[in-house]
């Protein structure tokens, strides 16, 4: 009987020295998420963000017609796309997780698509082989570009895609998926010479 009083009054002792530690514990705990649910609120009444026509939040894009969803090429569900050859992944630049972009004003800005007759405008190459010292792969779908395939040069930034790869994408957001820059313009042009010349593009 003397025993058990005896550890009955130890576990009490331990509890009783415990409980400050264990106070300052819950009050830690508890202001961290306070913050947090304060900066969420806080971003919510400072910045909206406005989904990137055509994508879904896990980088899907829907057909009206048929109902399905199709997987935009080289994206995974989190906005990073996988090196086959490193295994590194690697985030699109410009999109957050919900396929939005941020600009200067830490809002998100949306980029319309580009019109059928648009698209058509920009300059359309055949793929003549690598320059020297370039080695060139799509960046919407890793896929290294052969020698007849059909490209396409974005002539405000003049990063060059497949043409089926970058097509799709234009449609329904018309920047360029590496610099976020405006795929639209009349006044820029790509000059014949310095495409050849440097990535070994046909002008057809």
């Amino acid at each position: 009987m003397e025993m058990t009083i005896w550890s009955i009054s130890i576990i009490l002792l331990m509890v009783w020295i415990a409980l400050p530690n264990l106070l300052i514990i819950y009050t830690c705990v508890r202001a961290a998420a306070q913050a947090v649910r304060d900066n969420a609120r806080r971003d919510e009444e400072t910045g909206q963000s406005e989904r990137i026509p055509g994508l879904n939040r896990d980088n899907t894009r829907r057909d009206e017609e048929t109902g399905q969803s199709e997987r935009i090429p080289g994206l995974n569900r989190d906005n990073t796309r996988r090196d086959e050859e490193t295994g590194q992944t690697e985030r699109i630049p410009g999109l957050n997780r919900d396929n939005t972009r941020d600009v200067e004003t830490g809002q998100s800005e949306r980029i319309p698509g580009l019109k059928p007759d648009d698209l058509e405008s920009l300059p359309y190459l055949d793929y003549g082989g690598p320059g020297i010292g370039s080695s060139l792969e799509c960046a919407v779908c890793l896929e290294s570009f052969k020698a007849g395939e059909k490209c396409r040069v974005l002539p405000t930034c003049g990063h060059i895609f497949h043409v089926g790869c970058i097509d799709s994408w234009l449609l329904k957001t018309g920047a360029c998926p590496i610099c976020r820059t405006s795929a639209n313009s009349d006044e820029l042009e790509v000059s014949r010479e310095s495409v050849s010349g440097e990535f070994g593009l046909e002008m057809v």
